[in-house]
């Protein structure tokens, strides 16, 4: 009659090796639950093949398979710097083809980590989604294999593009503080503000103006040019005044009481510290700009919406 069980403690310690058996000789229908413990296993185990586990796979040191890994549970290891192992593949060092996953890493709940020609990184707190490159590689956002997006150090691209100055680098909305120039009082205004929004490098102002008659503006020089300070960026554009815009206006008497030429907003490079101001065109005459004097009475209202270019 054949032997059909032989008890684990009838066995000399390294009696019996991998190289004694004969592949598929032994399967999990010949093990008895708990027949095979660690006590009986060496420090390593090395599989060439598929190592597929359907409970949980529970490793006190890193576990390195040259083919597959299946854990259906659940795989955890704890040797890992900086978190839980949950699965390496290759060497798991950077520049060669390797992927680690890793959960509790510090401040990240779960990571993923891919290595190769440019390492590449999936990480969420619970909260947030993070995705990038650690080297100075570019993260693509693709259709049907093709380029919809790509996000590097120059800032958003779109499609295929991949020049520096089509670019987008910025989008800002905010809210700026006017100032009349050459003032020699405190005036009260019911309004006095100004808001803009930044895509890349074209600004888009608004302005609001109603003065309050109680205490008008005076200036040092009623003559000179309307200069509104606290234009959040800096123009940079072409022609005399590198931006256009329009005005509308109630009770603001910008050239004495005869008030029928078109009066549009600018805001100039040439100027220092780029300013808005306002330009008045008559029919058939020359271009010419609004002074001080316009805000002096009547306690007039000005909105003006300014669009142009910075650096």
């Amino acid at each position: 009659m054949p032997i059909s069980k032989i008890k684990s403690s009838a066995i000399d310690a390294n009696a019996i090796t991998g190289a004694g058996i004969a592949d598929g000789t032994v399967d999990t229908a010949d093990l008895a639950a708990g027949a095979v413990t660690s006590a009986k296993l060496d420090t390593n185990i090395d599989i060439a093949g598929t190592l597929d586990v359907t409970g949980t796979l529970t490793a006190d040191s890193n576990i390195a398979a040259g083919s597959t890994v299946t854990a259906v549970g659940g795989m955890t290891s704890s040797a890992t710097s900086g978190g839980n192992t949950i699965l390496a593949t290759n060497s798991g060092t950077t520049g060669s083809d390797t992927s680690v996953f890793q959960g509790n890493a510090g401040s990240y709940y779960n990571q993923m980590f891919l290595y190769g020609s440019g390492e590449s990184y999936f990480q969420t707190n619970g909260t947030s989604l993070t995705f990038g490159t650690i080297s100075n590689s570019p993260v693509y956002i693709k259709s049907n294999n093709g380029n919809v997006l790509r996000i590097d150090s120059d800032g958003l691209k779109f499609g295929s593009d991949t020049a520096a100055a089509n670019a987008l680098d910025d989008y800002e909305e905010g809210t700026w503080t006017p100032t009349f120039d050459g003032l020699t009082n405190t005036p009260t205004f019911h309004n006095h503000n100004g808001k803009y929004t930044k895509i890349g490098n074209l600004v888009i102002l608004q302005y609001f103006c109603q003065v309050n008659t109680t205490t008008n503006p005076t200036f040092s020089n009623n003559n000179a040019v309307l200069y509104i300070s606290g234009v959040p960026f800096a123009a940079s554009g072409s022609g005399y005044t590198g931006s256009q815009g329009s005005v509308n206006a109630q009770s603001w008497s910008w050239n004495g009481t005869n008030n029928n030429q078109n009066v549009t907003g600018q805001v100039s490079a040439s100027v220092s510290g780029s300013k808005l101001f306002f330009n008045v065109s008559p029919s058939g005459g020359n271009r010419g700009d609004v002074t001080n004097v316009s805000v002096t009475s009547s306690g007039p209202i000005i909105e003006a919406t300014v669009m142009y270019r910075t650096a």
